[in-house]
């Protein structure tokens, strides 16, 4: 069984140390510092941002498509507009995840809290 790495910025607050002591007790748990944190996969990294200008271009073209229904240049169709509604807030939701990812290892970057 692998062990679970738990990394900790401030071990010495009361709320943390019990939450450490109570973990300590646990078998196949490591404690360390913040500053061991691995170093972020920079190809992983790329792909991310590469993802992130995909979904923006499908974002965009998906809300121009839904603005044509909305004036009326295309035919009314309840089901495809919907889909496509639909189809919007998955691409959102999915951006927020890439930018969560992101923003914790980019400086400058979105916050994720």
């Amino acid at each position: 069984m692998e062990n679970l790495i738990v990394y900790c910025s401030q071990p010495a607050s009361g709320q943390m140390a019990t939450f450490l002591m109570s973990l300590s007790q646990a078998q196949n748990v490591v404690i360390r510092p913040v500053s061991e944190i691995p170093q972020p996969d920079a190809l992983h990294l790329q792909r991310k941002r590469v993802e992130r200008g995909d979904l923006l271009d499908a974002i965009e073209a998906t809300e121009t498509h839904l603005a044509l229904y909305g004036l009326g240049r295309l035919q009314p169709d309840a089901g495809a507009e919907q889909g496509l509604k639909f189809t919007l807030e998955s691409l959102k939701s999915r951006l927020n995840g890439v930018n969560t990812v992101l923003g914790s290892v980019e400086k400058g970057g979105v916050d994720n809290g």
